[in-house]
């Protein structure tokens, strides 16, 4: 069966910008202080998705535009189920893209009047 070009061309999209992720991960890992660790784990979360959206693009199945680990997860299982052992460790990752944006500090809101911005 021959094999569907834009299939191809996506799944390749998907792939090339899980690497460049894993890329910006890798680098930030020799960094070695907290703050590029903690980039090191988004990146990686970030590449994780990008090459589960591969698997389910070459599939031709649908997803989300989400970011949740877990719920992309899901859809691959329910396509291979010999993927479980893999997406348990992926379930790390999405623990750490929370961890590393709970440590984010919160937006304060800006408060300001219609008066204060005539004076």
């Amino acid at each position: 069966m021959p094999l569907d070009d834009l299939i191809v061309r996506n799944t390749r999209q998907w792939l090339a910008h899980a690497r460049d992720d894993l890329e910006l991960a890798e680098n930030a890992v020799r960094q070695g202080t907290p703050p590029f660790m903690r980039d090191a784990a988004f990146h990686s979360q970030q590449a994780a998705e990008k090459a589960l959206k591969a698997f389910l693009t070459w599939r031709d199945l649908p997803f989300p535009r989400v970011h949740d680990l877990e719920d992309i997860g899901a859809r691959c299982l329910q396509a291979d189920a010999s993927l479980q052992g893999l997406l348990d460790r992926v379930a790390q990752l999405s623990r750490k893209r929370s961890d590393r944006l709970s440590s984010w500090p919160a937006r304060q809101p800006q408060h300001c009047s219609v008066r204060q911005n005539r004076d």
